[in-house]
């Protein structure tokens, strides 16, 4: 019996099925239900998209704040760039006064016991005043680029700072989010929790079917500096000169996409590196099936979603020893963690998986046990429920 209503304020919903933007929201909607919690979602209109409609059992309404052709505020991934233009900010209230006016009708309609933000920027400001008007409890949910934003710039801790101060509870997805989030609001450190990220085990399971290739390593990320691709294509021509047999699959997209690429040719690396665009979500499961090892080398990553994907899919993950990905890879236990920025210290974890068979298939175990007790979609829900809860109470 669902004994509680929640609304999710955000800016980032999946659009339709096979849409992976926010796609983890959408598992935790679904797997609340069991924790007796119905979840109503209000997320920004794009163009072609009902204003309403149930998607998996999850109620999903969608706000206009423009027309058709000039609602691109949202889902593009550039909404901090916008708000750099007098245009930009011109939509940017018209766009919370929209979320406002939308959130205000459907609370006072359907009656809700407590309001999600989902990131503390943009939404959370917009949701503490809804809540305060509603005389509802407010919890914030951070996802990590927000908590980055409020850590970085005064007027971003300005902004989102009442909200904070009035939610019951403020989570983030890793121990090192956590420890930004209270250096940025050191008065509100007691109500921040961590409560992960949830993965789909629904979705990713090894499969028996598919046959693993031993020396296949997977990194699906994005071209971009923080993920520090190119070191890894570094690691790889590390790997070549001591003889090692490999092949590196990359899934992505990014800015530095030539430059990759162009290292890939500069090392001589065509034949045992493959660069792929990104594919959709459900399709990873058999990328990660076929893998040895999934990799993730980003320099502060706020978690590491993909590790956990292919941990529980069979594969070893690893990383390095920064940001979030720490919380997912014990190192030497369930996984391997390299030093921060170092080619030569990646090539020589990676070679100890490729040349060691029997102790990575260990490994990849312990990996996917501990991905399924703490970060499949159930055992997240229950953390995010008893949050709802005590804030109810």
């Amino acid at each position: 019996m669902l004994s509680m209503k929640v609304l999710f304020l955000t800016h980032n919903y999946p659009r339709h099925s096979q849409d992976y933007s926010g796609v983890f929201l959408h598992l935790l909607a679904r797997q609340l239900k069991s924790e007796g919690i119905a979840v109503t979602v209000l997320a920004p209109h794009d163009a072609g998209l009902p204003e309403a409609e149930t998607l998996d059992g999850i109620a999903i309404k969608r706000f206009r704040y423009d027309s058709d052709e000039n609602e691109v505020f949202a889902y593009r991934g550039n909404m901090h760039k916008q708000l750099l233009s007098p245009a930009g900010l011109f939509r940017f209230r018209r766009f919370l006064r929209a979320m406002r006016k939308s959130a205000d009708a459907l609370v006072k309609a359907e009656g809700f016991d407590l309001v999600a933000a989902h990131w503390a920027i943009p939404s959370a400001p917009v949701a503490a005043q809804v809540a305060k008007a509603a005389n509802i409890p407010l919890v914030v949910h951070s996802h990590g680029t927000d908590v980055r934003l409020l850590s970085r710039f005064a007027v971003a801790r300005w902004f989102a700072g009442a909200a904070i101060r009035q939610a019951k509870s403020w989570s983030v997805v890793s121990s090192y989010l956590q420890s930004i989030a209270q250096g940025a609001f050191p008065a509100q450190s007691e109500k921040v929790a961590v409560c992960p990220l949830p993965n789909d085990e629904t979705m990713f399971f090894p499969d028996e079917a598919l046959s693993r290739d031993a020396n296949l390593i997977v990194c699906v990320t994005r071209f971009t500096e923080q993920k520090r691709v190119g070191l890894l294509i570094e690691s790889c021509h590390l790997l070549k000169e001591r003889g090692v047999v490999f092949n590196l699959e990359i899934i992505g997209a990014g800015p530095l996409e030539n430059q990759i690429k162009a290292k890939v040719s500069e090392y001589g690396l065509s034949k045992q590196v493959t660069i792929s665009p990104p594919v959709p979500h459900a399709e990873l499961r058999a990328l990660y099936c076929h893998a040895q090892i999934v990799v993730l080398n980003s320099f502060q990553e706020g978690f590491g979603l993909t590790l956990v994907e292919g941990a529980l899919c069979g594969a070893l993950p690893m990383g390095v020893d920064s940001g979030g990905i720490t919380d997912i890879i014990e190192d030497g236990k369930n996984g391997y963690l390299a030093e921060v920025d170092c080619a030569e210290s990646l090539a020589d974890v990676l070679q100890k998986a490729l040349t060691d068979p029997e102790r990575t298939k260990e490994l990849a175990e312990a990996a996917r046990q501990n991905a399924k007790e703490r970060f499949t979609g159930p055992a997240v829900a229950r953390r995010y429920a008893e949050i709802y809860r005590r804030a109810v109470s």
